[in-house]
Order: structure tokens, then C-alpha cells, then sequence
């Protein structure tokens, strides 16, 4: 469900959204500039635009380009593009941007980004990227990745992310992590989902790694979810540690409409106790059946409060114990002694 938008998607999003070609009335222009600053640098730029209608088709679009130079020797470039059109069928835009720069000490930085959207009588959809990349004038290092889409239709509806990141340091430190999100709704449930991972190390052999997942679904028949994680860690003195841990818990149909707890754990194992039995236990809470009380009966109880028969009156366990019948024996006995 890696959702990515590029100007080939876009362009072909656009194509859909018009439906034919946008010829008719057109517009269009450039404009270019360039000067110096107030601190003795300079800066240069210029930019283009264009686009036509015609009924109900029009489409638009344009470019732009930036530099600048330091006055010691750091410089910076800037360029992107943007684009929408429009038809019967619906909308689309999208955009990207690029940036490039180095510092008068040998840094540099580069950034790419794209955006999109698309709109139409089915659903719509947008999604975006970005990556960067810096080093530092002592050899540190860094670099990061994003992305992310979400899409709707009369189906339902559904929504992805992830990230990723690494660095290191000028004496020999590392970090690294990556990061996945997701989520879907539709007319049967949902679910969601997510997930990441971290690394680091230290300069003195320090070192430390974590990583944790989730997901949960839900759906007309009950609801599930679960989750681990795990971290390991050690210090430049052999100092160790480790840790894992994980949970589940789930509900679903007791039995002919009846709602109830199936299984939940919390346990690297699975313990013989109260909500995480391997079988059948006497105990409420975590039986593979349900018990034999309200609001659990395997079949419907056809009178109040559980019972297999129905009672001849309020409170009476069954019709052969009738409660006045019974005293009325009682004070009987008692007189007759």
C-alpha cells in the first residue's frame, strides 16, 4: 500500500481528470530577475507559467528556478514545478520542489519533495514524499526518507506512512530508525496497522536496538489486536540488557448473539491462568467456551437469569421446589413435635 505520487502518476491522474485535451483560450509568461544583497552576496531567479481552458477542460502549470551565493563561498539552488488541471471528471494538482546547498565549510544539503491530489465522482487520493541528505563539515553524516498516501471511494478508505532515518557522528556515532503506518475502513470493518525500528551506537561501543510492532482489525464478527516489542542494549563497560514483551486480546460471538472475552495474553508464554488457558478452564475470563451463566448460555435461555427450565415463580429454582409449599412443611413438622 506504498502510496507514492510522481509527476508521471500525476500527469496521468491529470489526463484522467480532463478527459481530453484542454485546447482554447491559452496564457502564459516568464520573468527572470538577478542582483546582490546588502551583505555582499548575490541572487538570480526566474519563472514560467502557462495554461489553456476551453468549456469545462483547463489545466495550468509552471516553473521556477532560485540561486543565491554567499559572500563566503556558501551557495544555494532552488528549483520546482507545479501543475492542476481540471474536467469533467474531476481535479488533479501536484507540485515538487528540489533544494541544493553547500556552506562555505564544505556542508551540504540536498531536499527532494513531491506532492499530489486527485479528485473525482469515485473518490480522491493525495499523497507526498520527501527525502534529505546533510554532511557536516567534521564528516557527520545524515539522511531521511518520508512518505505517505491516503485514498477514499464509496468502498471505504485507507491511509499509509513510513519513515526512515539515519545519522552518524563526527566520532564514529550511528543512529538509525524506520517507522510504517497504515490504516483501512471499509463496509466490513477496519483494521490498522503499525510497525518501527531503532539502532544506535555510541562512541565508546555503547550500542542499543529496539523494535516494537502493533495491528488491530475490527469487524462485524469482533475485534482483535496485538502487539510486540523488544529493546537490547550495552554499555562500553559490558553492561547488558534485554527485554522482549508482547500482548493479544480479541472479542468476538460468545454463541447465537451473545458477546464474550475469547483469549488474551500478555505473557512471552502461555501461563494456566485466568485469561490466557492452553484449554478449557473452570475459571471465568478465559474460557475457550462460554460458561453456563447469563450472558454466556451456549443455546438462548428461554426463561430469566439462565436456567434450562422455566421457573414456576419469582426466585424458585425449579417447579418441584416451591418455596410456600415448602414452609408450609416445615411448620407443620414442627407443630406435630
Amino acid at each position: 500500500m506504498k502510496i507514492r505520487f510522481s509527476i508521471a502518476i500525476l500527469g496521468l491522474a491529470v489526463s484522467l481528470a480532463c478527459g481530453g485535451p484542454a485546447e482554447g483560450r491559452g496564457f502564459g509568461g516568464s520573468s527572470s530577475r538577478s542582483g546582490y544583497s546588502s551583505r555582499g552576496g548575490s541572487y538570480s531567479g526566474s519563472r514560467s507559467y502557462s495554461g489553456s481552458s476551453r468549456g469545462g477542460y483547463g489545466s495550468a502549470s509552471g516553473s521556477y528556478n532560485r540561486s543565491y551565493e554567499g559572500s563566503h563561498g556558501g551557495s544555494a539552488d532552488v528549483s520546482g514545478t507545479r501543475g492542476a488541471a481540471y474536467g469533467p471528471n474531476g481535479t488533479a494538482a501536484g507540485s515538487t520542489r528540489d533544494v541544493s546547498a553547500t556552506g562555505p565549510q564544505g556542508q551540504t544539503y540536498n531536499s527532494q519533495q513531491e506532492r499530489g491530489a486527485a479528485y473525482g465522482p469515485n473518490g480522491a487520493a493525495a499523497g507526498g514524499s520527501r527525502s534529505t541528505s546533510a554532511t557536516g563539515a567534521y564528516g557527520q553524516t545524515y539522511s531521511g526518507q518520508r512518505q505517505g498516501g491516503a485514498a477514499t471511494d464509496p468502498y471505504g478508505t485507507a491511509a499509509y506512512g513510513s519513515r526512515s532515518t539515519s545519522a552518524t557522528g563526527a566520532y564514529g556515532q550511528s543512529y538509525s530508525g524506520q517507522q510504517e503506518r497504515g490504516a483501512a475502513s471499509g463496509r466490513y470493518g477496519s483494521d490498522a496497522y503499525g510497525g518501527g525500528g531503532t539502532s544506535a551506537t555510541g562512541a565508546y561501543g555503547q550500542s542499543y536496538s529496539g523494535q516494537r510492532f502493533g495491528t488491530a482489525a475490527s469487524g462485524r464478527y469482533g475485534s482483535v489486536a496485538y502487539g510486540s516489542r523488544s529493546a537490547s542494549a550495552w554499555g562500553y563497560g559490558g553492561q547488558a540488557y534485554s527485554a522482549q514483551r508482547y500482548g493479544a486480546a480479541a472479542t468476538g460471538m460468545g454463541g447465537y448473539g451473545a458477546y464474550g472475552a475469547t483469549t488474551a495474553g500478555a505473557n512471552p508464554y502461555a501461563v494456566q491462568a485466568a485469561a490466557s488457558q492452553l484449554s478449557s478452564a473452570p475459571a471465568y475470563g478465559g474460557q475457550p467456551y462460554p460458561p453456563p451463566a447469563y450472558g454466556g448460555q451456549p443455546y438462548a435461555a428461554p426463561g430469566y437469569g439462565g436456567q434450562p427450565y422455566a421457573p414456576s415463580g419469582y426466585g424458585s429454582p425449579t417447579p418441584l421446589l416451591d418455596r410456600a409449599a415448602y414452609l408450609r412443611a416445615r411448620l407443620g413438622g414442627l407443630g406435630s413435635n
